[in-house]
């Protein structure tokens, strides 16, 4: 009698159970997983959209502040930054170009400003100064009761000198103040109650035959030293556009444009809007 074994009939039901659990499992593992990673690649595109978005507004912020530094640059150097041959600087910075612009500012944004003192070209136009010649220096932008003194000290001492001061440009307006003397320092102090604001000529004369040489500006009005003391500025608006980062600085240029240099006074920093 033959003996072939033949597979159990329950043994094979189990087999076919098992793989029909299994695939069942393997799909909801995957949509568990699914419903795991979608979340997470959101946040991360998220994240590192709002990273690279922070980048690009901290590269406007630095470029939008480097076109105001540039103006900045140009007051202080006693630029007229609203004269109309005044070009505006070109400031790029990681392939952003700030977009500027220039204005004069409203009356009811001006605020008190001290007297400055200004150099007249002391060691230039009035070093040496020839025998019997006169030297003109115009200051601009001067205010209404101005504070206005005039401060001359030169080498050798004994010359004589006449300081004079007029209204406007030229010695063709009033005059507001002369003083005259055989020996150094020169000396000149003007009533405020006859500024009446714009601009002032002072003339300085040697009287003598012998060239003289006037001693250094002073920045705090030494008196050995040779300056103008006066209450002048002139205000700006920048304002510096990068991608969507606006600055606006409200600057204040004493004694305002064309001199060798310039006291500036930032008096107002808005921004980043």
């Amino acid at each position: 009698m033959s003996l072939n074994s033949r597979p159990s009939t329950s043994s094979a039901s189990s087999r076919s159970s098992e793989r029909g659990y299994v695939l069942p499992l393997a799909i909801i593992s995957l949509l568990f997983a699914t419903l795991l990673v979608i979340p997470f690649l959101d946040f991360a595109r998220l994240r590192f959209g709002d990273l690279d978005s922070s980048l690009t507004e901290e590269e406007a912020y630095f470029t939008a502040d480097a076109g105001i530094e540039a103006v900045l640059a140009d007051l202080r150097a006693g630029t007229d930054v609203l004269d109309a041959g005044y070009v505006l600087p070109t400031v790029t910075l990681n392939g952003v170009t700030a977009s500027l612009s220039v204005s004069e500012p409203p009356r009811d944004v001006y605020v008190p400003f001290g007297s400055v003192f200004v150099d007249p070209e002391s060691e230039t136009s009035l070093s040496p100064l020839a025998g019997n010649t006169d030297f003109l220096y115009v200051v601009d932008n001067v205010k209404t009761f101005a504070d206005f003194q005039v401060s001359w000290v030169f080498s050798p001492p004994d010359n004589g000198w006449q300081v004079t001061v007029y209204e406007g440009v030229g010695t063709g307006g009033s005059q507001l103040a002369n003083a005259t003397k055989n020996s150094s320092p020169a000396r000149l102090m003007l009533n405020p109650g006859v500024i009446s604001g714009g601009s002032y000529t002072v003339r300085f004369r040697n009287k003598s035959a012998n060239a003289i040489t006037s001693d250094g500006p002073s920045a705090i009005g030494e008196p050995d030293r040779t300056w103008i003391r006066v209450v002048a500025w002139k205000d700006y608006v920048i304002i510096s556009s990068a991608g969507d980062t606006t600055l606006k600085v409200f600057a204040r240029q004493g004694p305002g444009p064309n001199q060798v240099d310039s006291t500036l006074h930032v008096t107002t920093w808005q921004g980043p809007e």
